[in-house]
């Protein structure tokens, strides 16, 4: 029988590939929320809007790694991206009132992918057991 004990750089690439997908659709996401001003200042602040941008990338980052989990070890980072550079950029990082959801997003996405890599682990079934079954 022949294995594909090469298919390791392929998946990891896909996994990068779609974790930039992310990255283009959380800024447009932020964009529409935050720039261009579509909901009423009243209705939502930028806090709610790093909580959204948050949420996409928890949900993301659990599909990704529970696809490939050997990218848990850069997905998070690389989706993450925007979110940590806009935290880097801003002065008074620890003074605004938007951290929270911030911080919050950062450890729930690591949760989550934390739990997909478990998940994937657990319901991967070797091709023998297939075979045998």
């Amino acid at each position: 029988m022949k294995t594909n004990g090469n298919n390791l750089p392929k998946a990891s690439m896909q996994s990068l590939g779609l974790a930039f997908i992310v990255i283009i659709a959380e800024v447009i996401v932020f964009s529409w929320f935050i720039v261009k001003d579509l909901v009423k200042p009243e209705v939502m602040n930028s806090s709610l809007g790093f909580f959204i941008v948050s949420a996409l990338n928890t949900v993301c980052c659990f599909f990704i790694v529970k696809y490939n989990p050997i990218s848990i070890l850069f997905v998070p980072l690389v989706i993450n991206a925007f979110i940590l550079a806009m935290a880097f950029f801003n002065t008074a990082f620890g003074i605004d009132p938007w951290w929270v959801p911030v911080v919050s997003g950062w450890s729930v996405c690591m949760m989550a992918s934390i739990i997909g890599a478990l998940i994937r682990k657990r319901t991967s079934i070797s091709r023998v057991q297939l075979e045998r079954g």
